[in-house]
């Protein structure tokens, strides 16, 4: 019996003593995480008070900047000549978005062809058409996720009330990380996609989804929407600035908001306002989180744990920004809407 009491006495010592340092690792960890999180906000709420609009630019432009040197190390570091190039043409061409947004869709296009042919003479001494399709697709996806679409996020500041919009996306996509992070840590069970993301289940998915939706519509309603009817009926979010960007696809969408709140209006007022906006932060939160599962998914097909090491805690910069690229796109349109 002595020996008995004894087995059960190491085994649960040494249960406790393991479950206690996995615990001290999580928080320390946890610690790591807030501590970059908030350098990272004072930097960014910082070059705001500095500089308004323009320090968020500047900001926002850092982070895709760096974003690219990222990909590139991660898809194309099989030679420095096509990582060299993708970074010549990337930076050149988002910086020329940025610089003249009203032809920024131009823009891109111009330079990512412009990328894709002057790889060609690079893989002309290729003999593998494996890499040599593989090279091509690398380039048009480095291009699409580091120069397509941190423009839609640092194009929102573009908009009459932009800096607004962007604080929306901001604390959008980052309720639903924490919301997820802590609702997966208590109540998750059912893994959402192990083969991607051993770690997330559908219960941090939810509790990211219901975290955003929640803060985002405060925020909505705090800086955009306050004294209107959720900031779409008044439509005090117009392009009406001269240095938003105009466009037929501009003039489409915000006619397509117009006929949206004479519906809305003959259905008996602001109802279908509020639900627009809900759809649109619905549509953000699981599009940021299909950006994490995206990251995730390149980080795994080339075999590295995180994108860089400049935040400590989150990995490199596109850990940190994944799904605010994916959701930024969906504020945007939301924004051409209002």
């Amino acid at each position: 019996m002595s020996f008995f009491r004894a087995y059960l006495y190491k085994k649960y010592l040494f249960n406790m003593v393991e479950s206690s340092g996995d615990a001290q690792k999580k928080f320390s960890t946890l610690k790591l995480r807030v501590v970059s999180a908030l350098v990272a906000a004072v930097c960014i709420i910082g070059a705001y008070a500095l500089f308004g609009k323009y320090g968020l630019i500047i900001a926002g432009s850092v982070a895709a900047l760096l974003s690219q040197r990222e990909i590139a190390r991660m898809l194309l570091g099989i030679d420095k000549r096509y990582s060299n190039l993708f970074l010549f043409f990337s930076v050149s061409t988002y910086l020329m978005m940025v610089y003249l947004p009203n032809i920024a869709l131009h823009i891109f296009v111009f330079g990512l062809l412009l990328s894709l042919l002057s790889s060609f003479v690079i893989l002309r001494t290729e003999v593998s058409i494996e890499r040599i399709y593989l090279v091509l697709n690398r380039i048009v996806v480095c291009h699409l996720y580091t120069v397509l679409l941190p423009f839609f996020a640092v194009g929102l500041i573009h908009f009459e009330r932009g800096d607004r919009w962007f604080a929306l996306l901001i604390i959008t996509v980052f309720a639903g990380d924490i919301s997820a992070y802590f609702g997966g840590s208590q109540f998750g069970k059912n893994k959402l996609w192990p083969t991607v993301s051993p770690k997330k289940t559908w219960e941090g998915a939810v509790a990211g989804l219901v975290g955003s939706v929640i803060l985002g519509s405060l925020t909505y309603w705090y800086l955009l929407g306050k004294g209107s009817s959720y900031g779409i009926s008044s439509h005090q979010g117009s392009l009406s600035d001269s240095s938003a960007p105009q466009s037929a696809a501009v003039e489409t969408v915000r006619g397509l908001g117009t006929e949206l709140d004479a519906v809305g209006a003959s259905m008996g007022g602001d109802h279908l306002s509020l639900l627009v906006v809900l759809l649109f932060l619905i549509a953000a939160s699981v599009s940021a989180q299909m950006g994490d599962f995206f990251e995730s998914t390149i980080k795994r097909h080339v075999g590295v744990k995180d994108s860089g090491s400049l935040m400590p805690g989150h990995g490199g910069i596109l850990d940190r920004i994944d799904g605010i690229l994916f959701g930024a796109p969906i504020i945007y349109f939301l924004a051409m809407l209002s």
